[in-house]
């Protein structure tokens, strides 16, 4: 009865060790699984006209034509034009602040140094002091130069809207603020 016990376990655990497979070669595994890989590639399909390359992207330089004008001919007829259109520029950004304190004080001092417009914009949770409007890359170059001379080292250029005429802009807000400290001064 031993025997028959002892023979019974010999084969329980020779069934139980038994792999379900079939034993391979290694040779065998490795030429299967190469067997997988297919290869879609035509040689030919290169010459096809579906290949299409893009063309490189140049800067295109903005050739400023009213500034070749003599006065007398730059005289312009704004009405038609919206002055708060805005286009794709890039603008200045001269520094940021959590608190708004900082940046209204920047900003001041900002438009004392700069001929450009001064921007104090709010993008949770930073408000950024932003300066010019400028249509090319190359103007914003230019202006990020004089940032730096004027010992704003920390200055970069951002890209973002603009407006697309920001000298006839701060034409009418002169004209306008001439005109309110003309009505602000008039005696009854």
């Amino acid at each position: 009865m031993k025997n028959f016990i002892l023979l019974l376990l010999v084969i329980m655990l020779y069934i139980s060790c038994a792999t379900r497979e079939p034993v391979r070669k290694e040779d065998e595994k490795e030429k299967d699984e190469t067997e997988d890989i297919v290869i879609l590639f035509e040689p030919l399909s290169i010459l096809k006209d579906d290949v299409v390359i893009p063309p490189p992207k140049w800067e295109v330089e903005k050739i400023d034509y009213d500034a070749l004008l003599p006065p007398e001919l730059k005289m312009v007829d704004t009405s038609h034009i919206s002055l708060d259109e805005m286009v794709q520029g890039f603008r200045v950004q001269i520094g940021f602040f959590k608190l708004v304190d900082y940046a209204i004080e920047l900003s001041d001092k900002a438009s004392s140094l700069f001929e450009e417009d001064v921007y104090l914009d709010f993008a949770a949770p930073f408000h950024k002091v932003r300066v010019g409007d400028c249509a090319s890359r190359k103007d914003a170059n230019a202006l990020l130069e004089e940032a730096i001379n004027l010992g704003f080292s920390d200055a970069f250029i951002n890209p973002t809207t603009v407006y697309k005429y920001p000298e006839l802009r701060r034409q009418r807000e002169e004209e306008l603020r001439k005109v309110e400290q003309d009505t602000l001064n008039v005696e009854p």
